[in-house]
């Protein structure tokens, strides 16, 4: 049930980013932020795919290589974090008329919905972790 929960929460998150990101044209957005914001969701997406890699391993009973998914996915979480506090020293160096408060407001609850889902990755990584020490003992 945890698992499961945890899985639900990477979804929550997905859902609002995605519903931010609709709302906000990232065209507007200087280039170095633009190309970091990009790189960080590549990097989420990874992440996302490494969380479902685990599961499916750890459905098929394939203990070993579903901890070795979730080291990675740990890995793409620490990368992920980097990439945020990058994306957070950018939008503080915006200045003048490039966006309006508001559009600074839903950039950095975009930013922050998007570092959620790698922790919320994480957390299933961890969770399928302690599944996999339960059946292999």
């Amino acid at each position: 049930m945890q698992l499961a929960r945890q899985v639900d929460w990477v979804a929550n998150w997905c859902v609002k980013a995605g519903r931010l990101l609709r709302l906000r044209s990232m065209n507007r957005l200087p280039e170095a932020l633009r190309r970091t914001a990009l790189e960080i969701c590549k990097v989420v997406n990874d992440c996302v795919r490494q969380a479902q890699q685990c599961i499916d391993l750890l459905t098929d009973k394939r203990v070993e290589e579903a901890l070795d998914a979730a080291d990675r996915v740990e890995r793409l979480e620490e990368q992920t974090d980097d990439l945020y506090r990058r994306l957070r020293a950018l939008v503080g160096e915006i200045s003048g008329p490039q966006l309006t408060m508001g559009q600074m407001v839903l950039l950095a609850e975009f930013m922050d919905a998007i570092e959620n889902i790698a922790d919320k990755c994480e957390d299933v990584s961890d969770q399928a972790r302690v599944i996999a020490v339960t059946v292999s003992t």
